[in-house]
């Protein structure tokens, strides 16, 4: 099992606290910051997708280092899986650059399980998966309506992954990884949460564990991906 530990995004990483004189040693922020994390999760695809040059860039910038593609939100926000050919190969081409081979997809609290919605998701990542080889990871919000007879279903038809945060869910089925994105506890703050040691070595003890959960009926040791997501998350 390997863990890759990181955040979602760079865009508020301050390398200087860091490394004092990093502008002298490297090239960019996101250099100093793969230096620190084994993987990040580019955010900023979420809402538009960078030029070539600048996916080409990131990638040079960086060794022996992953990045995560969150799929834009016109997939999952705007046209809910529905005429998104276009948008999904631009992606696609972005995710190639990086040799990301994890997709991210998350949709909206909106998105409830209703049949239709399902139906929708359900024609769109079969079309994907022709496409790609890529792994998928979908984040469904949230349990009260996403209940574990309804993920357990519709994910393992699908068979792709879910994203869940450990500390507000459980995981129900995983194809071949385990994606953790922790935002944070309490309702109305929880972006400005900051994880004590408590709940640290908690999420230590679920890593050391993870082994033996069988949620596809198949043995096998995945991946672990952690990925943290609220203002303390590079400390």
């Amino acid at each position: 099992m390997k863990i890759f530990m990181g955040t979602c995004g760079w865009n508020y990483f301050s390398a200087k606290k860091y490394i004092k004189d990093w502008r002298k040693r490297y090239k960019s922020r996101l250099e100093v910051y793969s230096t620190l994390f084994n993987v990040v999760e580019v955010n900023s695809t979420f809402y538009k997708l960078p030029k070539i040059e600048i996916a080409k860039k990131w990638y040079n910038n960086t060794k022996n280092f992953k990045f995560v593609i969150k799929m834009p939100r016109e997939i999952t926000h705007i046209k809910r899986f529905i005429g998104c050919r276009k948008i999904t190969n631009d992606a696609l081409k972005i995710a190639d650059i990086l040799h990301s081979d994890i997709l991210l997809f998350q949709s909206p609290a909106s998105f409830k399980p209703t049949k239709e919605n399902l139906k929708k998701a359900e024609t769109y990542f079969k079309k994907l998966k022709k496409k790609t080889k890529k792994r998928i990871v979908w984040e469904v919000r949230w349990k009260n309506t996403w209940n574990k007879d309804i993920v357990k279903k519709i994910f393992s038809k699908l068979n792709i992954n879910q994203c869940i945060d450990p500390f507000r869910q459980d995981f129900i089925f995983a194809k071949d990884l385990f994606y953790f994105r922790l935002h944070g506890l309490g309702k109305n703050m929880m972006y400005n949460y900051k994880f004590n040691k408590k709940e640290i070595n908690w999420l230590r003890n679920l890593l050391n564990n993870l082994d033996s959960i069988n949620l596809n009926k198949k043995k096998r040791k995945r991946d672990v991906y952690i990925l943290f997501n609220n203002f303390y998350m590079f400390d």
